[in-house]
């Protein structure tokens, strides 16, 4: 008997189908939105498909509507944020709405996502729809597919039989009463598949959903968080570029990496008012105010977030190499307490990332209640969420932390927080670009104390 969760799916599965069949039916008529099927699919909270789906997804030859050859898995899916959606050429009622649907989804994700995701639109009758039918298709469908500031909206056609794999793999094709309905074309329906492979969270929409619940759930899934603001982390590494340097940059050509003396001053973010207490990893008490008087680099370290943690620690690793024998200069991993989490733990975790017990680098452990008031009231970090038990990855992926990088000065002064872990690389690279050049004027020009801020009344 199928297990629990896999039932559930599949019931959607059916649901999904059938709804997509009775729109088929109405030849030429105008699609009405799926109300009873899209509260069903959004009320059941379905379960996410794992890493492990996108992995075995077949790796087809497809040719996009300019007539270029690309392998959908290893040239279109691995490491990216995508959307796919199904169509064929002579569809007159389920394609048009969701294109239209995707067109207006574009535009928001336009903002939100930049060049981090991308729209794959996939003929089901490939025998039939050649790349210069596809071409026409577009265009017919007024689908700009070409845009400077988004990888460009990809419609794809190959072969009939092997993009059939491709929906039987995604579960588009079910294996009871309805495969031989599931099997037409004619059913694909209105479902469109949203994932990102790189952090393996994938699920299923439909189009004709509410607009502003499918965003949501979007960047939830597409993003590298539950709570994805992208433009927001675009904005304020901009901002402080701006505000620090006296130019705006370009996000794939970071400033130079030398600091003159003419520098901008560093902004004071607010100042850490209370002390943090907690266990090094060679099982010895610690303290925050041992590190006075030093420029001291700060994360959230959650290791059971793999992506998340190989930023953070590459970049701090990387300040280590540059900065760690100097005496006026330390790193803090701080990680909440557990029966996983424990000295030994992070012993054993920073000698496998190359971090010996000698280096000016701490890993710390401490209770969640006090690292939690801490990252949120003294640092200004976002406060920790508990994932939905449905979306999580892993039996120990049970919180989503803020893993930006905080940088205090000598005197205790919070004087950035940097997004090193982001949906677009450029930015992430530029934030740990901006870290290192901020690390280096504090500590080659000291600034005198400045007067801080209240960080109770910082929002983070």
């Amino acid at each position: 008997m199928p297990s629990s969760p896999h039932y559930l799916f599949k019931r959607i599965q059916l649901l999904f189908c059938l709804a997509a069949l009775t729109v088929a039916m109405q030849s030429k008529s105008k699609a009405e939105p799926l109300t009873e099927a899209d509260a069903e699919l959004q009320n059941a909270s379905m379960r996410l498909m794992r890493r492990s789906y996108g992995d075995k997804l077949p790796d087809i030859p497809v040719i996009d509507h300019r007539g270029n050859h690309y392998r959908l898995f290893s040239d279109l899916v691995k490491d990216k944020a995508v959307i796919i959606s199904f169509f064929y050429t002579n569809c007159e009622d389920a394609c048009p709405v969701t294109n239209g649907k995707l067109t207006q989804m574009r535009k928001e994700l336009k903002k939100t996502f930049g060049r981090s995701i991308q729209i794959l639109s996939i003929s089901v009758d490939g025998d039939h729809d050649t790349p210069e039918k596809v071409a026409r298709y577009a265009r017919s469908q007024g689908i700009e597919s070409s845009d400077p500031d988004m990888p460009e909206w990809k419609f794809l056609t190959g072969s009939s039989a092997e993009i059939f794999k491709v929906r039987e793999t995604i579960g588009l094709i079910s294996n009871d009463v309805t495969r031989p309905l599931d099997i037409k074309p004619s059913a694909h329906g209105t479902v469109l598949v949203v994932g990102n492979q790189s952090t393996g969270r994938w699920t299923l929409l439909s189009s004709t959903g509410p607009m502003q619940q499918n965003m949501e759930r979007l960047k939830r899934i597409a993003g590298w968080t539950q709570e994805v603001r992208y433009e927001d982390h675009r904005r304020s590494v901009m901002e402080a570029w701006k505000l620090n340097s006296g130019h705006q940059p370009q996000a794939t050509a970071p400033a130079p990496a030398n600091v003159s003396n003419s520098a901008a001053a560093i902004p004071v973010l607010g100042k850490v008012q209370t002390d943090l207490q907690g266990i090094e990893r060679q099982g010895r008490d610690i303290r925050l105010s041992d590190l006075k008087g030093k420029v001291t680099v700060l994360s959230h370290l959650y290791t059971v977030c793999p992506h998340g943690s190989k930023a953070v620690i590459d970049a701090m690793r990387g300040l280590n190499e540059e900065f760690g024998a100097r005496p006026d200069f330390h790193q803090m991993s701080m990680s909440a307490a557990s029966e996983r989490e424990t000295p030994a733990f992070f012993r054993n975790y920073a000698e496998a990332v190359g971090i010996g017990e000698k280096a000016s680098w701490w890993f710390v452990t401490l209770a969640r209640p006090q690292l939690d008031a801490f990252t949120t009231q003294q640092l200004g970090l976002k406060p920790a969420k508990l994932i939905p038990e449905e979306e999580r990855l892993n039996a120990l992926d049970v919180y989503e932390n803020d893993l930006r990088l905080v940088l205090l000065d000598q005197h205790g002064q919070v004087r950035g927080r940097y997004a090193v872990f982001n949906t677009d690389p450029d930015l992430g690279a530029l934030a740990v670009e901006r870290l290192r050049q901020d690390v280096r004027q504090l500590l080659n020009e000291p600034a005198a104390p400045q007067r801080p801020i209240n960080t109770a009344s910082i929002r983070p």
